[in-house]
């Protein structure tokens, strides 16, 4: 009798999505939206925590004896490939901020976990910003039409017109078996998603941005406290969806969007968020991590403040004039997104209540304020990873270095032809300028 084969052993597919227009390391040039919160001439962001997270995974997880291999899938941000209604936009970084673009991060990233999953694998999707609306709609899109093979994936975008507005597209396959999601992590979802400056594309994929569908098994999300951009607002699950074997957990932190989910050079706030995230995986064994790798990615300033303390970016005031005209005002407590139940990460404690940049800004004084002053604030207690982060806050960096991370000053030079950023902009325009010239010298030439 011929020997059977080992069946294929089950794996982890984890899928990264970072920010608009990100790729956790180097920003567009130029008007880049409102995500990069980099210098003043657009050039320059710096990693995400989307990015560290998807570089610790290990190649393998040893969790109960059993190995069991992790793919990583890392995106970067919101470009400007195809829209909702798959047209095709050639750059418009105006429209990639507002998120018109993100129809096709989702093909992208679902068609990786189609043409990878077998019965038996688990799913884990992370985001941060409108990284974390595209893993959010993925789980969704899984719900509501499974995985496609690879003959039906032609079939997408006619699915996905009739998910969005029923009977003018193709009607999608019903999945005859629910197909679990493990773990959904995000760093403050942006739903908000925009045709144009005026009109709104909402509930695309006919998926409530706020529900938690009921195959998910853990909904992390560490959301901004500080975040003052009306076109930023918060989108939430709502937990009165929650299933009775569901882990959900919502935790607001100091700072602004991308104090949150990384992006500024200096990011002992980033670093926070990013510490309790991966608490949180570790802990529930979720994936198996280089903790060691995240510790050693940590700010290891001179200087820098205590646990907690540190100065939330004001992410309005940082915009460019013609910016703020588009993106608008409005702080989280007028936006309504605080509840007396909200849950507050231990290190807000500490955040300041004199801020440097205060302008429509708010602090804890201000819920203490809106709540009255019997409220009290509900703080998460620390993990074993973030006491242990905690414990070496002010440690100079370790002996065996920091891990190493793209920087835009490496990849300029090779876009550019060894010109610095301004020699080629220079250059550019001096050539696009020529060209009306040049086409009525060959007119006239022709005539």
């Amino acid at each position: 009798m011929a020997q059977q084969s080992n069946p294929i052993p089950p794996k982890s597919i984890i899928v990264f999505c970072d920010g608009t227009s990100q790729d956790g390391l180097i920003s567009r040039c130029g008007w880049i939206g409102a995500d990069d919160t980099g210098p003043s001439d657009g050039a320059t962001t710096y990693f995400t925590n989307v990015l560290r997270l998807s570089r610790s995974v290990r190649p393998y997880s040893k969790f109960n004896g059993v190995d069991k291999e992790q793919i990583v899938f890392y995106q970067t941000g919101v470009g400007s490939e195809a829209d909702f209604y798959n047209k095709s936009w050639d750059g418009d970084l105006l429209l990639a901020s507002f998120g018109t673009t993100v129809a096709s991060k989702i093909r992208d990233a679902y068609a990786f976990i189609a043409g990878n999953y077998r019965p038996g694998d688990d799913i884990c999707l992370f985001g941060f910003s409108r990284g974390s609306y595209t893993v959010r709609k993925i789980s969704g899109l899984i719900q509501k039409i499974g995985l496609l093979s690879k003959d039906q994936m032609g079939l997408f975008y006619a699915y996905w017109q009739d998910l969005a507005q029923p009977g003018s597209g193709i009607a999608p396959p019903i999945p005859t078996t629910q197909i679990p999601i493990k773990v959904i992590g995000c760093f403050d979802t942006v739903g908000s998603v925009w045709l144009g400056l005026k009109d709104q594309v909402i509930n695309a994929l006919s998926i409530e941005d706020n529900s938690l569908i009921p195959g998910c098994e853990v909904a992390l999300h560490a959301m901004s406290f500080h975040e003052d951009r009306d076109r930023f607002m918060l989108t939430q699950w709502d937990e009165k969806t929650k299933l009775p074997n569901q882990i959900v957990k919502q935790v607001f932190f100091a700072g602004a969007h991308a104090d949150v989910g990384g992006g500024y050079e200096i990011h002992e706030m980033s670093d926070i968020s990013l510490f309790w995230m991966v608490d949180q995986i570790t802990s529930l064994q979720l994936l198996d991590i280089d903790t060691d790798f995240i510790a050693r990615t940590r700010s290891t300033r001179a200087g820098k403040p205590a646990w907690g303390a540190s100065q939330p970016h004001n992410s309005w005031q940082e915009l460019k004039f013609a910016e703020k005209f588009v993106i608008g005002l409005e702080n989280r407590l007028k936006g309504g997104q605080f509840a007396k139940t909200s849950v507050f990460h231990k290190s807000l404690a500490n955040s300041p209540l004199k801020l440097d940049n205060p302008s429509n800004m708010i602090t804890l004084n201000d819920l203490h304020k809106a709540f009255g002053k019997d409220w009290t604030p509900i703080y998460t207690e620390l993990g074993p990873f973030e006491l242990k982060m905690q414990a070496i806050w002010n440690d100079p960096a370790p002996v065996q270095g920091k891990p190493t991370f793209e920087q835009p000053q490496d990849i300029i030079p090779m876009l550019t032809g060894g010109q610095s950023l301004a020699q080629f902009n220079h250059h550019t325009l001096s050539f696009i300028s020529e060209i009306p010239n040049a086409v009525h010298a060959a007119v006239a030439g022709i005539l």
